[in-house]
């Protein structure tokens, strides 16, 4: 069996299985697919345009703070959050390869939903390793070193995938001065 400290220090990223339980993620499903119907709450999105995507939500900074106890614990720091973010992916859409900017430095991915065939997979390229693809069904999470692994999806195939990014650094680290995305506080 996987052990998620171990592999996050050795690799870079680990997975969570079942990280949220149904019914939270669920409720976090339903509220960010209710949130996309908004055209006017959207943030602009560089990586993926037009796709529907919320920074900062009230909701999914509460998660966000809520689990930094928990995330801290499997990567060894004391994290304080930076932002959440979350798109509902559509058909065709694509994340490129990319690492993330400092406010990033210990970053997951956790999976809301789909209505797809199969799980859409996030591909992890650690340095002298080769890609990794990891498919997450609802619930389960992905923590990797944001600005150090790169990371990104091929086309999607199916109707949605609802995903929520949440961001810490360390609170004693060299990125410390990016607490709340150097905003004055979370959107709680």
């Amino acid at each position: 069996m996987s052990d998620p400290k171990r592999d996050f220090q050795a690799q870079g990223y680990s997975v969570l299985p079942r990280f949220l339980d149904e019914e939270l993620c669920g409720k976090l499903l339903r509220h960010a697919l209710g949130r996309a119907q908004d055209k006017s709450a959207f943030s602009e999105d560089k990586q993926v345009p037009g796709t529907p995507a919320i920074y900062g939500d009230r909701v999914m900074d509460r998660l966000l703070a809520r689990i930094a106890p928990t995330v801290g614990s499997i990567v060894d720091l004391d994290l304080v959050p930076t932002y959440s973010y979350f798109r509902v992916y559509r058909p065709g859409d694509v994340l490129p390869k990319h690492v993330d900017r400092p406010s990033c430095q210990i970053s997951m991915t956790l999976c809301l939903g789909y209505d797809a065939p199969a799980p859409w997979p996030i591909w992890f390229g650690p340095k002298d390793a080769e890609p990794v693809a990891l498919a997450l069904a609802p619930g389960d999470a992905a923590i990797y070193r944001g600005m150090d692994v790169p990371h990104w999806r091929d086309a999607f195939i199916g109707t949605y995938a609802a995903q929520v990014f949440l961001h810490w650094v360390d609170a004693r680290g060299p990125y410390s001065e990016w607490k709340f995305d150097k905003r004055s506080g979370l959107t709680l």
